[in-house]
């Protein structure tokens, strides 16, 4: 494209496609990743990964499926695309994606087929990682009962599965609704957007990469786009993008934040819709076990003793205690 040749470009340097050449490590997600990797290799039971619109959580949750599997840990992710799915839709879908070829028609069935896979999976010799992006569309109390149902399925004590869920600030607030499961949780992770100075070493990585010269973002363009996107890289990527066509239309050699403002304003980022996501922003978990926005890395963790081995043992009384008020 001509305006990509006019700032020496290569490539896009914004797009939103997963390419390995414009992955950009930041500490708040390496911090997450070592530690839900930690969950899994330990075979924690639940473990939750929290945070805003477009602040890296789907990122966090890909390296970590690829990071767990590359060390013999069994991995499965799944993104959920329906709100408000029931228990038997998820355990279908769950089912079918750890390989259960004919799911049962009915939940204690599925999950006697899951708990199968699971156990065998066990017998090899590795443990099973379950990741699921966009948990918070499973917040209905039927479904989360399912879940803790799924948590129960263990070897003399020892869990089958470690379950990953990564979601919106609302998957937390679900989560406390439900004190039996939120008890489950052993490690809890929350992202926030980029700092100033990490922001801007994004940007500067993603024009870089790109086979570009990061200087054609001026300082105080760079200053434009963390005020607008308040550090979210899905936001920064769409207003660098647009504030670098700004400068191409208007024929100068680096974009200053006037184009930012600019591609802001087309955008209807006018100071009050700014905040596309305060739906996340307001809400917080009563239990918070780690912030990475910010907070003190002193934060608490729980710690669970580990179980005992051998001897399966399918305790269907203990994985179906859904106690489910109908009227919700």
């Amino acid at each position: 494209m001509e305006y990509l040749e006019h700032f020496g470009l290569s490539r896009e340097p914004f797009r939103h496609d997963v390419d390995e050449a414009f992955q950009f490590d930041s500490t708040q997600q390496n911090d997450a990743l070592r530690r839900l990797t930690r969950g899994a290799l330990a075979g924690k039971g639940l473990c939750v990964l929290i945070g805003e619109v477009g602040c890296g959580k789907s990122t966090v949750a890909r390296e970590l499926f690829h990071s767990v599997d590359e060390q013999g840990v069994d991995a499965s992710l799944l993104v959920m695309m329906q709100p408000g799915m029931d228990a038997l839709s998820f355990l279908t879908r769950l089912a079918i994606q750890l390989g259960v070829e004919t799911p049962s028609s009915d939940r204690v069935g599925i999950v006697g087929q899951i708990f199968d896979h699971l156990a065998s999976v066990r017998r090899e010799g590795h443990r099973a990682c379950v990741i699921v992006d966009e948990a918070q569309m499973l917040t209905g109390a039927e479904t989360l009962e399912a879940i803790r149902g799924l948590l129960n399925l263990e070897i003399e004590g020892e869990r089958l599965m470690t379950l990953v869920l990564v979601g919106l600030s609302s998957l937390g607030q679900g989560l406390s609704l439900n004190p039996a499961l939120s008890e489950r949780v052993e490690v809890r992770v929350r992202l926030g957007g980029f700092d100033g100075e990490t922001g801007a070493a994004y940007l500067a990585h993603r024009i870089s990469a790109a086979g570009g010269n990061p200087e054609i973002l001026g300082p105080d363009a760079t200053s434009a786009l963390q005020k607008w996107s308040k550090g979210r890289a899905r936001l920064l990527n769409t207003l660098a993008d647009n504030a670098l066509f700004e400068a191409f239309v208007a024929g100068v050699d680096s974009v200053s934040a006037t184009h930012v403002d600019r591609a802001a304003q087309d955008l209807g980022l006018d100071g009050a819709s700014i905040e596309i996501s305060t739906l996340a922003s307001s809400e917080r978990s009563p239990v918070e076990i780690t912030d990475l926005t910010g907070a003190s890395d002193d934060a608490p963790v729980f710690e669970f003793g580990e179980g005992t081995e051998e001897s399966l043992a399918f305790d269907e009384e203990a994985a179906f205690e859904f106690d489910v008020d109908d009227s919700e």
